[in-house]
């Protein structure tokens, strides 16, 4: 159905695409697989002094969500923004989660940021004429660290936004 791009409508897709309702699923002997969820809004109040923590914390990863989805989003850096979400997501639900995450994010922007300045140094040894095999064989290991730890984010290709980020969680 689909050789070409042209090929590719709403209308085709229909005709390929199977919805299953979830509370209609069965086994083989015509029992229901998942049970039936009652669900129902409960209102929690807040209280700014008690929660005032959890107030701060969830404030802080939204103004960091904020910040980079909109710079993700400039770049046109689809995994960074849905990362972000899933940051969001998260501060909604667990704080111990999102401090986790959020921590082991800050440590991987701290290798890559010591990584591209030791790359950088590497450079100006060149530049100066200082290089030896020795000096080959780093800069061939550094570049597959680099290759292997830099997340594809086109944001964090600019040192300016990685040191931002950095400065943001280490604040938050």
């Amino acid at each position: 159905m689909f050789t070409s791009d042209k090929d590719f409508t709403p209308a085709n897709v229909r005709k390929v695409t199977v919805r299953n309702n979830k509370r209609a699923v069965v086994d083989f002997q015509g029992k229901r697989i998942f049970k039936q969820r009652i669900t129902s809004l409960c209102l929690i109040e807040i209280d700014p002094e008690k929660d005032k923590v959890e107030l701060e914390l969830y404030q802080a990863v939204t103004d960091y969500v904020s910040n980079f989805y909109d710079l993700a989003s400039r770049h046109n850096d689809r995994i960074m923004m849905f990362l972000l979400l899933i940051y969001q997501r998260m501060v909604s639900s667990s704080s111990k989660a999102i401090l986790l995450s959020l921590s082991r994010r800050l440590e991987k922007l701290q290798g890559i940021k010591s990584g591209i300045i030791e790359l950088e140094n590497k450079i100006e040894e060149i530049e100066e004429g200082t290089w030896d095999e020795l000096s080959d064989k780093v800069a061939e290991d550094q570049l597959l660290y680099l290759e292997r730890n830099i997340v594809s984010s086109n944001i964090i290709k600019d040192m300016h936004h990685l040191d931002m980020e950095i400065v943001q969680l280490k604040k938050d």
